[in-house]
């Protein structure tokens, strides 16, 4: 099957590491307009120069919504958004920090949702019918050990992506979740050694 990104604009989260980092590349390939958005400015260097498809935004999911609205400015529309951007801090149960909890919902919870209004309302504005993936872990159906926040945060996101499916339907935007099992990251490889 051939499939051609050429023309298309896409924005992923979380681009410097891991699967970002690897979707990034290949839509890159496939011809498409790639925005990589991430923390790391020197990571986001190293990407830029792989491909001249990929731009960078230097951005902090976590921010408040203004920085990130501002921080994409100039980028929008977009037509296919990846909520890739994710965090795993691995505790047990009985040792979970109130910083730990507060990370992971926000980057893997609250980041999703917030960067998912900011480009659904702008390609609502400009009428363009898009696709947004949030990468979520197979880790929102099964009970890990060490992995009680992060097999939360993971969970609320599938429901995340139910209720933007069910509300940004009407105007032509699709939003599905993908599952995967542990990839050989650098997070994944700190969960498997748990």
């Amino acid at each position: 099957m051939n499939i051609s990104f050429t023309a298309k604009k896409v924005l992923i989260t979380g681009a410097t590491q891991g699967i970002g980092r690897a979707l990034a590349i290949a839509f890159a390939n496939d011809g498409a307009e790639v925005v990589a958005l991430g923390r790391n400015r020197s990571l986001l260097n190293e990407l830029c120069k792989q491909h001249e498809n990929i731009s960078a935004v230097e951005c902090d999911i976590t921010q408040s919504k203004e920085k990130i609205a501002t921080a994409l400015a100039n980028f929008h529309p977009f037509d296919y958004l990846i909520n890739s951007a994710g965090v795993g801090i691995l505790e047990d149960f009985l040792h979970i920090t109130t910083d730990a909890i507060d990370r992971q919902f926000a980057v893997n919870v609250r980041g999703a949702i917030v960067v998912t209004q900011i480009v659904a309302s702008e390609m609502i504005k400009h009428s363009k019918k898009g696709s947004i993936v949030n990468i979520s872990s197979q880790a929102s159906k099964k009970p890990l050990q060490d992995h009680t926040v992060y097999c939360s945060t993971k969970a609320a996101l599938d429901m995340t992506t139910r209720c933007m499916a069910k509300e940004l339907a009407p105007y032509d935007i699709r939003v599905n979740c993908v599952n995967p099992t542990a990839v050989m990251t650098e997070m994944g490889k700190m969960s498997s050694m748990m």
